[in-house]
């Protein structure tokens, strides 16, 4: 669910308002000064995981993301990571290829329930949430923050993941 079909009223909208969850997350992670996302679809968005729903391994194209738990599938939906796989000055082809051919050495699965906030470096850490199973959904939110103001998704990323770029 995009940004702008989430209610100003509710608590994700009014979390991500904050200054002070903003000034926290840039205290976290080392930052003088964090900004929110312009994107109107992007800034805040609620992702649902039914029966057999994944994501699959990738790297995210951001430095750091920011997560917050609502509820925990019946089966499945592990948030599984691998650290610092690669850098900027090495992709670990090699690497990638093992996590991705099934080595799970190295791979850490991050404990989370309903109420977690995680804040992590997913572009030089691989990670996935596994298949769900069950009758009850696994739904989190991303929160995004940046370092520069102005932060808009690209029309093509837009449409990939909500269908439109407005």
């Amino acid at each position: 669910m995009a940004y702008d079909r989430i209610p100003e009223s509710t608590p994700i909208r009014r979390l991500y308002a904050a200054d002070e969850v903003k000034d926290f997350i840039a205290a976290v992670l080392g930052k003088p000064r964090l900004y929110r996302s312009d994107d109107p679809l992007d800034a805040v968005m609620i992702a649902v995981f039914r029966e057999g729903d994944e994501l699959g391994w990738h790297f995210d194209r951001s430095e750091f993301s920011v997560t917050v738990m609502y509820l925990d599938a019946e089966e499945g939906g592990h948030f599984d990571y691998y650290p610092g796989l690669r850098s900027d000055d090495d992709s670990n082809y090699a690497g990638v290829q093992q996590v991705l051919d099934g080595d799970s050495a190295g791979v850490i699965r991050l404990p989370s329930s309903p109420g977690t906030l995680a804040i992590f470096h997913g572009r030089h850490a691989m990670h996935r949430v596994t298949p769900t199973s069950g009758s009850t959904p696994r739904i989190n939110s991303v929160l995004t923050y940046g370092e520069d103001s102005g932060m808009r998704l690209n029309e093509l990323t837009a449409d990939l993941f909500y269908g439109r770029t407005q």
